[in-house]
């Protein structure tokens, strides 16, 4: 007879199987020169922390000099001094406060390691620590996950994120904090909303997305008497944004602006920003966002459905933000695992997951693919990377994407109301 133990190390072993694959699918062209002496994936999965931060920025000092707030610090590096780069104070960097410690001791890492940033040893040690850390923390929170919510866990989901993990367990430091996901999860569904609050506040000063979730843990506690101290949750993201403005208020500015520059990245909103004005239709997706949201605070759950609460705020704030970016996933994931539903949605989620995961697969062979459907197919697309374009495949994975993720919210959110109204009634 199998037990639940016999199939949790199984699941285990899977994990492990697919985030070490992940390791190996990932790997720079560079790194795989430098460890195995050759080339064996010309074209590696996309790493959004090596891609954008590291390539991007830290080692491309005499690249754009508006990347950088120590012009003194990037000249030195430039020159090909052996120097240690701060985020924040150094370079700039669109993450939240710890988010960005983590990305420092990462690089630190790799400096004690290599002290040159350009060496291609810094660049193996970067993706090498990166990688260790993100699968340590996947597995510490899926064993969480075990500890503390397997009396409410929905097998029926399986195989529900195996491509997600392939894809984006080693991408970028959304992995890094899903240990302190779960904690948050637990502390909603025991109900222990100040604990929760406190978890929720920790996970926006890493990702603003959170957002949503410190503001659900806020109502929750608002619908109750609290002591004063129950809201030491509010403290976190205060002090996080607080100790980046006084150790460099222009690196606050920073963030700020670029969230308030419009783009709209694999959102649902990509289908009207050739018709309407970029700037009106980022405000109308925050306002239409922020309304949907507001509403879904106050149907608070009556019994036992807080994780069908959780999942469809998550659902509703992914699908409906304008900047969808598709590593957001691994927190929709544990959510529903937590949800009973019909075959129908199961089915729709793991097509959404499937098609989600193909996004980064296919995002920069945009151009490959196209002149492949233009020889098989005689389509005649304009051969170019642009998924943002009408013309791509890439865009219409997206928008189907989208779909199915907007219809699996709205009939969550319908169940979520029957299930309110059957509760009032008895």
């Amino acid at each position: 007879m199998v037990t639940s133990e016999m199939r949790f190390k199984t699941l285990l072993a899977l994990v492990i199987a697919i985030l070490t694959t992940g390791f190996i699918l990932h790997m720079p062209v560079e790194v795989q020169e430098y460890v195995f002496h050759g080339v064996f994936n010309p074209h590696p999965i996309y790493n959004d922390l090596y891609g954008s931060y590291y390539k991007g920025i830290l080692a491309n000092p005499c690249g754009n000099p508006n990347q950088w707030f120590n012009q003194a610090k990037r000249s030195a590096l430039c020159s090909g001094e052996n120097i240690f780069p701060i985020p924040y104070l150094d370079y700039k960097l669109p993450e939240p406060p710890l988010a960005g410690l983590a990305f420092t001791v990462l690089t630190a890492l790799a400096f004690l390691f290599s002290s040159n940033v350009f060496s291609t040893a810094y660049a193996t040690a970067l993706y090498t620590a990166q990688s260790i850390i993100s699968i340590i923390s996947t597995l510490s929170a899926l064993i969480l996950f075990k500890k503390k919510l397997s009396n409410r866990l929905n097998e029926r989901w399986l195989p529900l994120g195996f491509a997600s993990l392939l894809v984006y367990g080693i991408y970028s430091l959304d992995s890094l904090v899903l240990p302190l996901y779960i904690l948050f999860l637990s502390s909603l569904l025991d109900k222990e909303y100040h604990k929760a609050l406190l978890y929720a506040g920790l996970l926006t000063a890493w990702n603003p997305f959170f957002t949503i979730l410190f503001g659900l843990s806020l109502a929750y506690m608002l619908g109750s008497t609290r002591p004063l101290k129950h809201y030491a949750g509010l403290l976190p993201p205060l002090i996080a944004f607080a100790t980046l403005y006084v150790a460099n208020p222009s690196s606050l500015e920073y963030l700020v602006s670029n969230h308030l520059t419009p783009a709209f990245n694999s959102s649902i909103y990509w289908l009207f920003t050739g018709s309407v004005n970029t700037q009106a239709l980022y405000a109308v997706s925050w306002g239409v966002l922020s309304t949907i949201i507001l509403i879904l605070y106050g149907l608070k759950p009556l019994g036992d459905h807080i994780a069908l609460h959780a999942t469809i705020l998550i659902l509703a704030s992914w699908t409906l933000n304008p900047v969808a970016v598709p590593q957001t996933i691994l927190f929709a994931i544990p959510l529903l695992y937590l949800c009973n539903s019909d075959p129908r949605l199961r089915a729709s989620a793991l097509v959404s997951e499937v098609l989600n995961a193909l996004i980064i697969l296919l995002w920069f062979r945009d151009g490959f693919l196209r002149e492949v459907l233009n020889e098989t197919l005689g389509l005649g697309l304009p051969v170019e990377n642009n998924p943002a374009s009408t013309s791509s495949l890439v865009f219409w994975i997206i928008q189907v994407r989208n779909v199915l993720l907007l219809a699996l919210t709205v009939r969550m959110i319908s169940d979520y109301w029957e299930l309110t109204i059957n509760a009032e009634k008895h």
